[in-house]
């Protein structure tokens, strides 16, 4: 994708208050610099920047590449070997708890990159492959007892449907 392109795409994402963005960079996680510019710019206005890959399998491995690691240490998180599908739900579900967490005073804004890491790198509900120590159970136990929660009130009783 051309990088005028990619930041007009990025400014109208922004103007409709967009809060979320996954990227799918090609092989294991190798993001143009021009493209990583514009990313980061966007990382900077507090959007929640994944990137996947466009393989059908695999992992992104960012360690591995230059502009992977400076994709990382500019905000942007690998989406390990998740489907685009799965990355963009799981960024869903980790704006939501991030929200509540905020929303509850247990969470700053400042805190949101490290934390959308932390919710990235362990496996919710087999969406990725875990790395040694990074299951469900490795999380904070605040996120667990959220996510268990997490829209309760919004849930039909069992049975019900």
């Amino acid at each position: 994708m051309p990088v005028k392109e990619l930041r007009r795409m990025i400014q109208q994402k922004v103007k409709e208050k967009k809060r979320g963005l996954v990227v799918l960079a090609p092989g294991t996680g190798n993001i143009a610099p021009q493209h990583l510019t514009v990313l980061k710019g966007a990382a900077k206005k507090g959007i929640a920047v994944v990137f996947g890959s466009q393989m059908t399998g695999g992992k992104i491995q960012a360690e591995s590449y230059e502009l992977g690691r400076a994709a990382e240490e500019a905000g942007l998180v690998p989406a390990n070997d998740m489907t685009p599908y799965a990355a963009r739900a799981k960024t869903i579900w980790a704006l939501g708890i991030m929200d509540e967490l905020e929303r509850k005073g247990q969470l700053k804004p400042v805190e949101r990159p490290q934390m959308l890491k932390t919710l990235f790198n362990h496996t919710r509900a087999g969406e990725m492959t875990p790395s040694k120590g990074m299951g469900w159970n490795a999380l904070p136990k605040i996120v667990k007892r959220l996510d268990r929660n997490f829209g309760k009130e919004d849930r039909v009783p069992e049975g019900k449907w």
